[in-house]
């Protein structure tokens, strides 16, 4: 399995926890203000 973020191998992996405190807090936001948060699946790969 491979870990990335939002298809980005670099940057928020490299600073996983500040990258992990800024999603907990993005996330929290949206969820706060009633905003759809969901996943995308693709037929790619």
């Amino acid at each position: 399995m491979v870990e990335i973020y939002f298809s980005n191998p670099f940057g928020p992996l490299q600073l996983k926890d500040k990258a992990d405190e800024l999603l907990d807090l993005y996330f929290s936001n949206l969820y706060n203000h009633h905003i759809g948060v969901g996943e995308l699946f693709t037929g790619l790969a």
